[in-house]
């Protein structure tokens, strides 16, 4: 599977999807065991702990969807992706996913959450 695939699954699929076994048949397909995910929380290390990751940021937010922003993109090993978060249509909060692929599956996740935009700068 190329990088920018592995993207848009990791976004709609896993962190996007609300049924979190049906996320978790796909990050068993796209995560390499050991996938490490940083943001400004912390780090976690491995697809269970990331699976309890996406289940805490989804109870967070009910009715909230991501949306693919911009690409994604691939250099290498390395892919970047932009993202939106809110609901249906809106655009609450804005971030970034840069990963390091290895052996066809993510290993690294690097997420960077954006400052808020003022209301009247939203879409």
């Amino acid at each position: 599977m190329d990088t920018p695939t592995l993207l848009r699954h990791m976004l709609l699929d896993v962190f996007g999807d609300r049924d979190i076994s049906r996320g978790l048949g796909v990050a068993d397909r796209i995560f390499a065991p050991d996938v490490s995910f940083s943001d400004r929380d912390g780090t976690v290390v491995g697809v269970p702990a990331l699976m309890e990751k996406v289940a805490r940021i989804q109870a967070e937010s009910p009715g909230f969807e991501f949306a693919i922003a911009a690409g994604p993109y691939e250099s290498g090993d390395i892919g970047y992706l932009e993202w939106t978060y809110g609901p249906t249509g809106q655009s609450i909060v804005d971030g970034r996913d840069i990963v390091i692929v290895r052996d066809g599956r993510i290993a690294e996740i690097h997420t960077f959450v954006l400052p808020p935009r003022p209301e009247s700068a939203r879409p």
